[in-house]
């Protein structure tokens, strides 16, 4: 969701020309939170989730379905109980949920988890930046629009908060350009060749061949996430959690991938991750290195969104194999106030970006108490992790927010990865569990697990070896480089599920743990089994993902013509079919398998 000030909000011009101030203004209320909370231990180790959902409209008479844009109205509606909160997010077709108070470390907590979220369950709508999409249906100005999109309309943005029209406004001014958002075509045995998007046509700059073109911030920040959020008992656990999780982000993106169908056509991909990156990719020409540097200060290799770019803790250091780029500057300041070199670095590279949104009301703060400025840099810096620092107020420890996942069509499928990384990062702490791998490796592993298919069908490269092996690793990667490491690259099954010689998978580890629990009920560890067995019958491709099983219902579709198409009725009887599945038990519902029951929305 990202941080919600209240307030006037500043101009771009305005915002610009206090950019150096308020990132100063943040490291200094870093510099306050470190010194305040380094030594803080003890902490119970709290987590939640976060669940993202979409509302539709659907016309039964012309099987049609369309973004409902009523987020604002439906918030108002939509009570709050002793269990949930409900927030806007970027869009007005979206909501948010999440625990009102944070889980603590009891197993049992796993049967509050499973809940009805009231929402659409989908990572993407099929149709968004089609013509017509909306319900109401509005028309993109690109002439005058604060987005100058020709696909997506100013209407669609939430309209609960200026922080999300201005977020738009801003990265379309910063960029001098529309967003540039290209994603492969599925090439069926119909789809034109080479295929153009009608949007563009052929002699258009922007054209791609066998693409499909997308323009908007808010397609990007239109589709629907799974996050979670653990808090740990010190900085150093922390640390540690965050660079073992971080291998596993790609990992679970892939099996959670639900996101096959874009702007109406069969993509190539099966996850959102890239339209995120290019969708709100605000570079300014002189920063993706268009125009020679003169007002910034630095050529930026990629987006604001994307993968994380190094490690934080001693152990995981040594993997730290690419560049990073960082504002000296800054790093410098953290270092003379007794930051280490690990963590200055990586708060001076959030730092390389510029504010966003800044509100006039917030200019002048007390450091020493308050963070908003720091706040508005991290949050939004959208990486797969995020360490989270304590509160000023000292409500919150050391957090780490696990983010790459997408969105599940049941209540039981989110329950189960939530609860997975939960019991993963339990065990990792427990155990000192390393899956840390070079930080290239994990950026190539990103790139592949959005590929179609990629939850059975690619390789990766992944860490087997575990605990009293790990001293000696280290010590042949000082002596020997990254050559040293194993060479081959294992399949998600094998990653998950084990393999024969010896490494019993994260799905082991994990039934490992489970059966070491004391005084575990059975009901609880039926529970705990299931989702583990779904992740684990995803990797193995027993059952499909989302995206999978959403795209072999298109192609089995009589209106399809085998042409890459997602036509409005197509698209009807697909999100049909998943509002019935999140209405019944999902008897028949191939996603769960048939170990694992889903219960009934109510």
């Amino acid at each position: 969701m990202g941080l919600l000030s209240q307030g006037e909000p500043l101009s771009y011009e305005e915002t610009k020309n206090y950019a150096e101030y308020l990132k100063q203004e943040g490291i200094n209320q870093f510099i306050n939170v470190w010194n305040k909370h380094l030594n803080r231990k003890s902490d119970e180790m709290l987590w939640g989730d976060e669940i993202e959902g979409m509302l539709l409209k659907f016309d039964h008479n012309s099987r049609e379905v369309k973004l409902l844009l009523k987020a604002t109205e439906s918030l108002s509606k939509l009570q709050n109980t002793k269990d949930s909160m409900h927030f806007c997010e970027h869009c007005e077709f979206m909501l948010e949920s999440t625990p009102r108070f944070p889980f603590d470390g009891n197993i049992r907590n796993v049967h509050n988890v499973d809940t009805n979220s009231h929402y659409m369950l989908i990572t993407t709508f099929p149709l968004i930046g089609c013509k017509g999409f909306t319900y109401p249906n509005y028309l993109p100005r690109p002439e005058t629009s604060i987005s100058h999109s020709i696909m997506f309309p100013d209407e669609a943005i939430c309209q609960s908060h200026p922080r999300f029209t201005l977020m738009q406004s801003n990265a379309r001014k910063r960029r001098e350009d529309n967003i540039n958002i290209q994603v492969p075509i599925y090439k069926d045995e119909q789809t034109p060749s080479p295929f153009i998007d009608p949007d563009l046509g052929e002699d258009h700059p922007r054209c791609r061949e066998d693409h499909i073109y997308m323009d908007s911030f808010g397609i990007a920040a239109g589709n629907c996430c799974l996050q979670a959020t653990f808090q740990t008992p010190s900085l150093t656990e922390a640390r540690f959690l965050y660079d073992q999780l971080l291998p596993l982000c790609p990992i679970m993106l892939a099996l959670s991938a639900g996101s096959p169908v874009w702007k109406g056509y069969l993509a190539d991909t099966d996850s959102r991750w890239n339209v995120f990156v290019d969708g709100v990719d605000d570079r300014t020409p002189q920063e993706r290195e268009l125009e020679p540097l003169s007002e910034d200060r630095f050529v930026i290799p990629n987006s604001r969104c994307g993968c994380n770019n190094s490690y934080l803790s001693e152990e995981g250091s040594t993997y730290n194999d690419i560049p990073l780029l960082i504002n000296e500057r800054y790093y410098q300041q953290m270092l003379t106030a007794g930051i280490d070199r690990l963590m200055a670095q990586h708060i001076a590279h959030l730092f390389i970006r510029d504010p966003i949104v800044v509100y006039k009301d917030k200019l002048i703060q007390d450091d020493l108490n308050d963070m908003d400025h720091f706040l508005n840099i991290q949050s939004t810096n959208w990486q797969t992790l995020r360490l989270k620092p304590p509160s000023m107020d000292s409500r919150d420890g050391w957090r780490v927010e696990f983010r790459p996942m997408e969105i599940q069509i049941t209540d039981f499928e989110n329950a189960a990865y939530v609860i997975f990384v939960w019991m993963l990062s339990k065990v990792i702490l427990a155990k000192r569990t390393t899956f840390v791998i070079p930080m290239s490796q994990v950026h190539k592993n990103m790139s592949e697990c959005q590929k179609r298919g990629a939850a059975v069908n690619s390789k990766f490269y992944f860490q087997c070896k575990q605990e009293n092996k790990r001293k000696d690793l280290v010590e042949s990667i000082h002596d020997e480089g990254f050559d040293c490491l194993d060479k081959e690259l294992l399949t998600i099954d094998e990653i998950i599920n084990g393999k024969k010689e010896g490494f019993v998978g994260v799905a082991g580890l994990l039934r490992s743990y489970v059966d070491g629990l004391p005084d575990m009920d059975s009901e609880t560890r039926s529970r705990l089994y299931g989702y583990i067995e779904l992740v684990g019958d995803r990797a193995s491709g027993r059952i499909p993902t989302t995206a999978q099983w959403m795209r072999s219902r298109i192609l089995a579709h009589p209106e399809y013509k085998k042409d890459s198409v997602v036509t409005n009725s197509v698209c009807y009887d697909l999100l049909n079919s998943i509002t019935e599945v999140q209405r019944s038990s999902g008897s028949q519902y191939p996603g769960v398998g048939t170990a694992c029951k889903v219960k009934p929305n109510t």
